[in-house]
């Protein structure tokens, strides 16, 4: 009887430290929402007339942790137009949002992504594994953001981008091969950022001028770098 007390006087104990344990081992995947539509006009002005599907990411979104992983979820006014779903979806724009870092399966999710708008959502970084999981990305835009580097090979697994939007970020140093590998590049936005206040549009030879300068623009420094290397 009195082995039977002394258990029952410890079980808070041992509940929390079980609760302690589980929420250091387990990482829920954070829930969103679409406002799923379809859209018949330009992207932008310098974006040629186009037909896509879109994922207006609809609920409050919070994510400050990096390697986050997201669950998509429907109701009423948030499932699919008639004979759609989520392999239709070619464009997801992320707007006003907590998004220090790029979840790692929206790729998952949306497995057939050409736009890539986040905007507003104080995303801190974007790297090459952020990017690879959208290989088939031929519009992004990451405008009023914080983050401040573009690492090496960033865009190696996103060869049909033409248009990247960067501007009004921090960035300071950009690495040389940065955009090694877009040859299908045509607009490039840098305008207000540290190191690089520049815009091209639809002009793919002003593009390439402007790569071949970058060492001369925005220098990035090799302990950068050799973290890029040895993250792959």
């Amino acid at each position: 009887m009195m082995w039977i007390i002394s258990v029952l006087s410890t079980l808070p104990y041992l509940i929390t430290i079980l609760t302690i344990a589980t929420s250091n081992t387990s990482s829920a995947s954070i829930t969103f929402q679409c406002s799923f539509q379809k859209d018949f006009t330009t992207f932008h002005h310098d974006f040629q007339y186009v037909e896509f599907y879109e994922c207006f990411l609809k609920t409050p979104f919070y994510i400050t942790t990096r390697n986050s992983t997201v669950d998509i979820v429907y109701g009423r006014l948030t499932s699919h137009a008639s004979e759609k779903s989520n392999n239709d979806v070619t464009e997801l724009f992320i707007n006003r949002k907590t998004l220090h870092f790029m979840p790692t399966n929206f790729g998952e999710i949306f497995k057939n992504l050409k736009y890539l708008a986040v905007w507003n959502s104080q995303l801190e970084e974007i790297n090459q594994p952020d990017l690879k999981q959208f290989p088939n990305l031929v519009y992004l835009c990451l405008r009023f953001n914080n983050f401040e580097y573009l690492d090496a090979d960033l865009f190696k697994f996103n060869p049909k981008l033409e248009f990247v939007r960067l501007f009004g970020n921090k960035i300071k140093e950009i690495h040389t091969t940065a955009f090694e590998g877009l040859t299908s590049l045509k607009t490039l936005n840098l305008e207000r950022n540290i190191c690089v206040d520049k815009m091209f549009v639809n002009s793919e030879d002003e593009v390439k001028e402007f790569v071949e300068n970058l060492p001369n623009l925005c220098q990035f420094s090799n302990e950068i770098a050799n973290f890029t290397e040895n993250s792959e």
